[in-house]
Order: C-alpha cells, then structure tokens, then sequence
C-alpha cells in the first residue's frame, strides 16, 4: 500500500508540469492547387455507345461534335449520345480500323484507316481513291495542302483536289540514299509536321527529313540527336517537336533541347495553348511536356497504355485507352479540395474567412484548422480546443475567434483557445450558431438550449426554450434594422428585437416550412431564407415568397445561401451546389418570369462530394480573393467564383436531330406527311462537349407559346391541322444567353382529299349548281303555278259569261 501511495505521488509531481506545459498548434505547408489533381475524369465505354473501347484517334469538327476513331468503326458524340459509322454500313466509309483523323481548313474530316482515307462533308463520306493501305498521321499547310503519311507512303493533297504520291531523296547525296517510303522501313509508320506553305517535317524509322519547296533532306545535326525510332511530330514555323521512344527533342528558333521521358512509345502528342505538350504513351500513361521536363499526369485516374489524345474548345482533353478504359474526358478542376492531409476524405464542419485573409475550417474530428497561402495550422484539445468536431466559426468586433464544437464553445487566447462557460459554469453542450454585432455582442445558438448572448465577459440566456418552441437554433443573423433573426428546426423563424418583442413566423404567415437553415440579407435589406423541404423565401414587406423546384430551384432542401460578385446567389444542399443571379429570382417571386435556370456543380466539376454540409451556421464563407469555401461531407471545397469555367459560351449549336410519324423515323430533307398523320415527334439536343447536361430547352410551334424541356428533349404533338408548320427551339444554360437553331425546322402535313382546295371548289360548284337547280325548279313551279291560276280565271270567266 505505501509504494502505490508513493507511486501515485510521483506520478502527481511529474504531470503536473506536464500539464501545465503548453503544446503548440502544427504547421505544414499547403498548396490548394494540388497538380496530381488538376483535373476531373469522366468515361464512356461501349455500354454508353462507343463503338469500342480501345479509341486511338479522336478530333473535335467546327460543329462542336467530337469523333473517336476506334479499331471497330468511327463514334460521333454530341455531348450526349454517340453515333456510330462502320464500313460495312456506311457507304464511303473504307475500313473500321480508325488510324487517324484531321479537319481541314475547308471543314471536311478526313479519316485515316488500315485500309485507305475517307473523307466526311455535308453529311456524306467519300473514299480518297488514290490512297490505299494504313494512314496514321494528317499534317495541313497553310495554302490548303493536307499532307498524308502512314505505312502507306507520303501523300499530299492539293487544296484543288489533286493526291499526289511522294518519295525522299536527299538532294545533297547520291546512290542508294533514295528513300521510297512505302517499302517497309518505317516500321512504326510516317509522321508528318507541317510548318509552311512549302515546307514540311517528315519522320522515317529513326530519321528525320525536311521537305521544302519540292526538295528534300536529311539534316545530319537534327539526327545526330535521335536515338530511336521517331513516334510523333509537330511543327510551327518556330518550333519542331520530335518524340522518339526515349525523349522528346525541342527545337525552338535554332536552339535543340532534348528531355528524356519513360514512356516508352509515343502515341499521340498534341500542343496545348500555353506551350506546353501533351503526350499519350504505351507505357507511362499521359505526360505532359513543360518548362524542359517531362512528368506523367493524372497516374491516379488513367492507365498505363493509352492512344488517342485532343483538346476540345472548353480547354478539356480527351483520351482514347488502349483497353477498357474507352474515351475518358480530362475537364480542367473547377473546384478544389483541401482535407488537411487527412485520409479518407474528412467532412468539413464550419468555416470562416477572417480579416487577415486567413480561413478557418473543421475537417472531420481533427479540430479547428488554419489555412494561408503556403500554410496550414492545427488546433485540438492539445491546445485547449475543447470538443473535436467543429461547427460555427465567428469573429467578433475586437477580433477574437470564437469556435463551436459538437461539445460547446471555445474562444482564441493567443496560440490555445480556452473553453467557454456562463457566470454560474453553465455549459453548452452542442453551439449550432454564432454571430456577432458591431457592439462586440457574440450571439450563441445552442442545439438544446436556446439563445445566449456574451457581452462585457458575461453570458446570458436571452431567448428561452419555451419562447423559441424548438430549442434546436439552426442560423442566426443581425439584420441592419438591429432585429437578429434565428431560424430553428420545427419552430419556423423569429425576428428578436428585444426581449419584450419576440415575433415568429411559421408556415401560416408564409414560411415554407417550420425548419429554417439560413438567414441571408442583400444589401437593400431584403431577407432570404432557405428550409428544409420548402425550398428558399423571400421576405419583403412583411411577406414571404417562397421558390421551390417547381419553379427551378434545383433542390428542395437548403442548406445555406450566400451572394458573390454580379449579383450571384450561391447554394449549398444535399444536392450539391448551384448558382443563380438575383435578378432571376427576384423576378421569379415577383411574377415576372416562370422559371429559375440555375448552374449545378457536383463531383463532376472537382467537388469532394456531391453532399454538402449543413445545417452549420458557418458552413460556407468568400475570402478577400473572391473565392467561396464551402464544406461538404468529404473535404472542404474552394472554388473561385470569378472563374472564366463559369461563364457561359457565347454560341452552342442547337439542332434537331429526328423526326418521327407515329414512332416510324423520317428523313430530314422531306417532310412532306400524309394525312393520317396522328403523332409527330420532333428530337432535338444542343451540341456541347461541356455544358450538354447543364442546357435546359423551350420549345414551339407556329409562334405559339414556349414550352419547357430538360435535358435532351423530345416535343410531340398529336392530330395537327394540314398544312404548313414551323417548329422552333431554343436553349440555355444560365436564362440569360439564348441558343437557337440555325433555320426553323418546317414541315408539311398532306391533307385530306375533303381538305383541298379542288374538294372545296367541286363542293362550292356543287352547291352553285344546286342552288342553281333549286331556283330554276322554284321558278319553273311558280310560272307553272302561275298558269294554273291563270288558266283558273280565265275558265272562271268564261264560265261566269256564259251564264250570263
């Protein structure tokens, strides 16, 4: 017993010190824009349409389509669908083995196969006669000559039509230093790179040769670089790109550089606008060229044996794999993540962007982090935090931050926060609220038990349980006619002036549900709320207007709403986030306008999670640099609200791409319809490699009213009236910029034989005819009639002057 005591003693005399001995938050570097995450993968396979997964060349036309040329056929996508064009079912088409492909100045694509060249214009493919055998790479000239090489040899087609065979033959030599380029020394096949009017770069094997002006050479210093087979070629007039299996040779106005890779061969290479070169290869994935060095891209996200590789007009790259992969798009991260280095994605509590141009935010149980520039900060319980998940965020007037947690309060002394009690130790056990005044007020919402004020170092209930009828205070917000609004789950909303006036609204005063998220105020004093399951209210003089989904509000539930710059509302909900400008729903609630048409962001655009978080009062916030934090349940998300990836294009192709009679499929260049036409359906769809699934469509006929349509959309309509329509359809992304059909689609309905104009004019003659008979038989009765009594009176009187 005595040694225990003893023990114990000492342990008292060591801990105490220990204890008293204060931790220091961690520090480590942070960077937001990670590059081994710079972009977002999406992938289709033969399931979505493809015609196989293996894409080896892939081109996007001036009409906005993308093709993919596959080992089995050549794909068309719109941003929707694929549509797929074989050799055997495709007149023009010569193979399905699909090398390569080109758009040429004029608009035509040119396919390049295993078995010869087609070419793709106004709808029709045509094969190239003069070319046969495998074609592999297209290189164009500025005066219209489009320059072929492959396997088959080396052609240039002339912008009057002309395909002209070439060989090489090194001017400066002789004998046998001919080169004929279809005799099996460019085992890997012929590159081409074209870089003037006259002038063209032209890989063999292991050489390099330079055509230019109808002579041709082998530069003997260019080679002398080379060390092995050449794969890829691309050149401007100031600039020569050569990729062997071991490196990539730069040449840019005379000076040679050359930076080794591991990618074994090189598939496809294709320059990007900043200079920099990305490359697809068969062993190391996708690299990307810069600054003289050579790294892989997205290892996490992309195989190893790769093909086909282009760069749509939104900046997005688009990758053909060599196995199941299919064609994968690389669209440039809109949103970015930061969880702290903390794996598996920790959800995001509260976050706050201070004056100082620091961010605050909970990440999972891992407590309160600091995030600048270059660095981030971590507080726990080692440093006084106390509680592990944090929720609100606030700093009040004299610049002290404070933080709740899911186990109370605690607010910042220096480099330790220190925990928050009442006058008489009161606690709180969950704070779900916080906001501050310009008097240094700190407004606390608690989970459980109401509102509390701190001021002058003191804490006091303000609002009780019973006044609040729900004790669960969800948002808070000071408005500038001094009332600090609370919104709480199943007691509606309350506009707290003072103690003695306390009003709430509930769904009877026009608040579309009893749980109240959010409290946000523009700057002309107008408040919105948002609910759960009643969508987002306005309240303007003493009124509430609500939006819902019927009305376009992409979800039902939300979370928070905070205001950018242009007057653009930002949300958060379980759905993921959205945008909409002010103006739209102002009108909306105003009457003026039908619907919303808001921009959605998921994982698709870089977010963590699809799930944001909430109801947290401080669970979104804007820094000093226009860019928007917001938690969700995998991470904190940071976009730039500024960004050009939210604007909207100025031109997306809208076409209509079917017609159909009764479910049977009529050809476009005639729509001329019987008369027993009962239902017509129109197809119609925008043509964007990036906004497809974000347009939303209206829809009309013969000037008529506009009809609404989601997504790729289908009208019908049923028992038309003969005679000549005109359909019309239009789309949006954002209800601001409209997007129209290049021509009305028109079309004819026959009609019936009782509906011509012969029919009326026998009908009308008919009846001429018959009224014509009716009135000659009418009058021959009366002149017959007539003579009846005539011949009546006339025997009368000879009768009368008989008797006499």
């Amino acid at each position: 017993m005595t040694r225990c005591v003893l023990f114990l003693f000492v342990v008292g005399l060591w801990s105490g010190p220990l204890q008293a001995q204060e931790v220091e938050p961690s520090t480590e570097p942070f960077r937001l824009q990670n590059q081994s995450r710079e972009y977002t993968t999406k992938s289709w396979t033969v399931e979505d349409g493809l015609p196989l997964n293996v894409v080896g060349a892939i081109v996007q036309t001036r009409d906005g389509m993308l093709w993919a040329g596959t080992q089995d056929g050549l794909g068309r996508f719109d941003g929707h669908s694929f549509t797929t064009f074989t050799a055997s079912e495709t007149e023009g088409l010569v193979g399905n083995r699909v090398k390569a492909l080109h758009e040429d100045a004029e608009g035509t694509l040119w396919i390049g196969t295993s078995t010869g060249v087609s070419t793709y214009r106004d709808g029709a493919f045509r094969r190239v006669k003069r070319v046969r055998g495998t074609i592999e790479d297209f290189g164009e000239g500025p005066n219209g000559t489009l320059w072929m090489s492959g396997q088959a040899g080396l052609y240039r087609a002339t912008a009057d039509g002309d395909v002209v065979s070439e060989s090489l033959q090194d001017t400066r030599q002789r004998g046998d230093a001919q080169v004929v380029v279809n005799s099996g020394n460019a085992v890997q096949g012929m590159r081409v790179a074209v870089d003037g009017e006259e002038s063209a770069w032209i890989g063999v094997g292991d050489s390099v040769w330079r055509y230019e002006k109808g002579e041709v050479r082998r530069p003997k210093r260019l080679n002398a670089l080379l060390d092995g087979t050449v794969s890829q070629l691309r050149a401007t007039p100031r600039r020569l790109l050569i990729a062997t299996d071991l490196a990539v040779i730069s040449v840019t106005d005379g000076e040679r550089k050359r930076s080794p890779h591991d990618g074994g061969h090189i598939k496809r290479m294709v320059v990007g606008p900043s200079g920099d070169v990305f490359m697809t290869t068969f062993r190391s994935g996708l690299l990307r060229l810069s600054d003289g060095a050579v790294e892989r891209v997205m290892k996490e996200r992309l195989g190893d044996r790769l093909r086909g590789l282009a760069r749509d007009e939104y900046g997005q790259w688009w990758v053909g794999d060599d196995g199941s992969g299919g064609l994968v798009r690389l669209r440039p991260r809109l949103f970015w993540t930061v969880d702290g280095g903390i794996p598996d994605g920790p959800g995001a509590g509260g976050v706050y962007a201070r004056g100082d141009g620091t961010i605050w935010a909970g990440l999972g149980d891992e407590g309160v982090f600091r995030f600048t520039d270059s660095t981030q900060t971590q507080w726990t319980a080692r440093q006084g935090l106390f509680g592990r998940y944090v929720r609100p965020i606030a700093e009040d007037a004299n610049g002290v931050l404070w933080v709740g947690t899911n186990s109370g309060l605690s607010r910042q002394n220096g480099s330790r926060f220190e925990r928050v009690t009442g006058a008489n130790g009161e606690t709180f056990r969950s704070t779900s609220a916080l906001e501050t005044d310009s008097t240094g007020t700190l407004w606390i919402g608690s989970d459980r038990q109401g509102l509390y004020r701190y001021r002058s170092g003191e804490i006091e209930r303000v609002v009780p349980v019973d006044t609040l009828i729900s004790s669960r205070v969800l948002g808070l917000h000071r408005a500038q006619d001094g009332a600090l609004w609370i919104g709480t789950r199943e007691g509606g909303v309350i506009r707290f002036a003072a103690p003695d006036s306390v009003r709430r609204y509930d769904t009877e005063d026009g608040v579309p549900s009893k749980t109240v998220r959010d409290i946000y105020e523009t700057g002309d004093g107008t408040l919105w709320i948002s609910t759960l399951g009643g969508g987002i209210a306005r309240f303007e003089g003493d009124h509430f207007t609500p939006l819902t989904p019927e009305d376009g509000l992409p979800h039902r539930s939300i979370h928070l709403i905070r205001e950018a710059p242009k007057g653009i509302f930002w949300m958060t909900s379980n759905g993921g986030v959205f945008r909409v400008p002010r103006s739209q729903l102002e009108a909306v609630a105003d009457g003026k306008r039908d619907r919303l048409y808001a921009q959605t962001f998921d994982r698709e655009n870089g977010m963590p999670a699809r799930q944001c978080t909430g109801p947290i009062h401080s669970a979104f916030a804007k820094d000093q640099n226009g860019r928007l934090w917001i938690p969700t349940v995998d991470g904190l998300a940071v976009v730039d609200s500024r960004s050009s990836q939210l604007s909207v294009p100025d031109a997306i192709p809208v076409r209509v791409t079917g017609v159909r009679v009764d479910g049977t499929a009529q050809p476009l260049d005639s729509l001329r319809f019987d008369p027993s036409t009962y239902r017509l359906s129109v197809d119609f769809t925008g043509i964007s490699l990036r906004h497809a699934d974000d347009l939303s469509f209206q829809y009309r006929l013969d000037g008529g009213a506009w009809t609404s349509a989601q997504g790729r959309g289908t009208a019908e309509y049923t028992s038309l009236d003969a005679g000549a329509h005109r359909f019309d359809v239009r789309a949006t992304i954002d209800g601001e910029t409209w997007y129209t059909l290049a021509a009305p689609l028109r079309f004819t309905i026959a009609p019936h034989f009782y509906e011509t104009g012969w029919f009326r004019l026998l009908v009308l003659l008919g009846l001429l005819g018959l009224g014509l008979g009716i009135y000659r038989w009418r009058t021959y009765r009366l002149r017959k009639r007539q003579e009846e009594l005539e011949t009546a009176v006339d025997e009368r009187t000879q009768e009368l002057a008989e008797e006499k």
